[in-house]
């Protein structure tokens, strides 16, 4: 029972935590929104040409012992170098669209920022799905309690207790 109470005790305290976590990500992104998506793009470029140097760098032994690059390797480090400069002309071709995206959610920041209890939502939706739920299984017991079905001619699709 102590350990309930103390799983219940972590769950209360993470909660507001977590919501306040949320705010303040939320103001960070309503003013650095543009700053976080190209830093996620260049981790992402970076990523890939990080990988592909290690596919071409990273030696691999073969049966005989020698140490040489297998072509498995130098072909996926070609499709990470291609990855790479596919997301960049990606990027210079769509920077319109990313200002947009990075518009919506200057926007939506704002809009979470304003209107907090919004937050709250999926909360408030969590217990009135377990209310649901438990009004279900009331009225599947009151329909077990009621006795066996008995069938009678043209009776479909009802059943008589």
């Amino acid at each position: 029972m102590t350990s309930l109470l103390k799983n219940t005790s972590l769950v209360l305290i993470a909660i507001p935590v977590a919501i306040l976590v949320a705010v303040i990500f939320m103001l960070l992104i309503r003013c650095m929104a543009t700053v976080f998506i190209y830093i996620m793009i260049a981790v992402t470029v970076l990523a890939l040409l990080g990988l592909g140097l290690y596919l071409l760098i990273a030696p691999s032994h073969t049966a005989t012992g020698t140490v040489t690059g297998s072509a498995g390797s130098i072909i996926a480090a070609v499709i990470c170098f291609i990855l790479a400069i596919l997301i960049v002309v990606l990027v210079v071709c769509y920077k319109s669209r990313i200002s947009l995206a990075t518009s919506i959610i200057k926007v939506a920041a704002n809009f979470v920022s304003s209107n907090c209890l919004i937050v709250l939502l999926p909360i408030v939706m969590f217990f009135i799905s377990i209310a649901f739920l438990v009004l279900w299984f009331f009225q599947a017991a009151g329909f077990y309690s009621l006795g066996k079905p008995v069938t009678a001619e043209h009776q479909y699709p009802f059943q008589h207790f």
